[in-house]
């Protein structure tokens, strides 16, 4: 299932999601281009090179890795340009989430255990793990592409990374046993520490029952759904990043603000609401941007449909509270005053109500679940919404993040270009084509005629209206 977010690079478009996962992954053939002739070769590479990591193993659905790839192995994926209108950069990084997926409606796994600490009695962790359904596996991507692209259009920046590319494998003992050599690979290019082969070890154990006499069989109801995004350079979650020793508190803080007002724009401007925002789903890379990840556990408002979390009545009412939240920080934005103090203070209030807001509604869902009072997913950003100076800057960087720039000088990319690419025709041919005849004319083109007679009809049109 090809997605929204980039380009498979034309020598591997024959592929699908697990396919270009396994090409990549494979340290024994990789493909790699010749400097000099630009021709692809495969070669041999050494079985010590370690390409993944685990991100995150804490998502109630599945498991999130990084894979970076070595400067000498070719990309299969292009994505976006600087500018904005070409997918012809070469993603060197990728975030990949791994996800059992059942057809059975009361299925359920078991929680994948660890050791935290050797040393000490009962020095172990427990996560509960779900599957997820194929219909919400594709909301999933759905959701998730639904930010990117809303996000992205008039040249703001991403909330979250676009699907690059996103396949459930057969659901068969055929498709089990791909899904088996798949995991073989993630073990090998893994590091071969304890957390990362457990985990290797429980997705095969979920997808393949063994007994103890070493026979066993694959389970039919169940695949491995995986999706693929592009990463962030650097990427590590803010758990690990909040953690490092080298990084000013004050440097944690203004990174913590710029999530905040993803969060924030997340619910006023895209009308989604993430309800699994712990701090191992939000990414930050080595130039201090960040991004959420995992949308597995996510609504769209402004859908008109039910879904695993609100109705649709509960959803109306949440629009008209929404578009609340969006008059009042209208109101903010626009507002001068000889006295800074009273709007600093209105700024503070406003994203401290949007986030008490989401809050609300994710400890609702907590409570639901029948999680003791006062837990819920949210609850790291406490610290921070108790801040003022926190709250203030989460203002003033949403503010920047609602500008747009669509596509008035030839740049920037539009919801509208957005929306009538597909993965065969990417390359904004249109564009070049405007450039090209204002360089054959030295300069910016002479606006037609027509462009006049329009601007003219649409003038009269109004003042009739008027």
């Amino acid at each position: 299932m090809m997605q929204d977010g980039g380009v498979i690079a034309t020598e591997f478009r024959h592929l699908n999601a697990s396919e270009l996962l396994s090409f990549m992954l494979d340290s024994g053939t990789m493909g790699v281009v010749e400097e000099n002739t630009k021709k692809g070769k495969l070669v041999h590479l050494d079985n010590s090179i370690k390409l993944l990591s685990i991100l995150s193993i804490s998502s109630l659905f599945g498991f999130v890795f990084k894979l970076t790839l070595p400067d000498h192995i070719q990309s299969p994926f292009m994505g976006l340009s600087v500018n904005g209108l070409r997918f012809n950069e070469p993603i060197r990084e990728f975030i990949i989430k791994l996800v059992v997926v059942s057809n059975l409606k009361d299925d359920k796994l078991a929680p994948i255990q660890f050791i935290t600490d050797p040393n000490v009695v009962g020095g172990h962790a427990s996560i509960p793990k779900k599957p997820v359904s194929e219909a919400g596996f594709n909301e999933e991507i759905r959701i998730q592409n639904y930010v990117w692209t809303t996000s992205v259009a008039g040249s703001r920046p991403a909330i979250c990374p676009p699907v690059e590319d996103a396949n459930i494998i057969e659901f068969s003992t055929e498709g089990n046993a791909n899904a088996d050599k798949l995991l073989t690979q993630f073990g090998k290019n893994l590091p071969n520490d304890e957390m990362e082969q457990n985990t290797i070890r429980y997705l095969a154990s979920t997808i393949y029952h063994r007994n103890p006499s070493g026979t066993g069989y694959y389970y039919e109801n169940r695949s491995l759904g995986i999706v693929l995004m592009p990463a962030i350079p650097g990427s590590q979650t803010f758990y690990d990043f909040r953690k490092r020793t080298d990084i000013a508190l004050a440097v944690v803080q203004n990174v913590a603000a710029n999530i905040i007002a993803q969060i924030v724009r997340l619910l006023i401007d895209i009308q989604v609401i993430h309800l699994d925002l712990h701090y191992a789903n939000v990414l930050v890379d080595n130039k201090l941007n960040s991004t959420i990840i995992d949308f597995g556990i996510a609504s769209q408002i402004n859908s008109e449909s039910d879904d695993a979390y609100f109705n649709v009545d509960e959803k109306m009412t949440m629009k008209t509270e929404i578009d609340g939240f969006v008059t009042e920080y209208g109101k903010i934005g626009k507002r001068r005053a000889s006295d800074i103090e009273p709007i600093d203070k209105q700024k503070r209030d406003f994203i401290r109500s949007v986030m008490n807001y989401i809050t609300e509604k994710d400890k609702a869902r907590y409570a639901r679940l029948g999680k003791p009072e006062g837990q819920y997913q949210l609850i790291w950003t406490e610290e921070y919404r108790n801040n003022d100076a926190i709250m203030l800057s989460a203002f003033d960087r949403l503010y920047g993040m609602m500008f747009t720039n669509i596509d008035k000088s030839g740049e920037g990319i539009s919801s509208r270009t957005i929306e009538k690419r597909t993965w065969g025709n990417l390359d904004f041919s249109r564009y070049d084509e405007i450039n090209a005849k204002r360089s054959r004319r030295g300069g910016k083109s002479k606006k037609p005629k027509k462009s006049k007679k329009s601007k003219k009809s649409n003038k009269s049109k109004k003042s009739k209206t008027l």
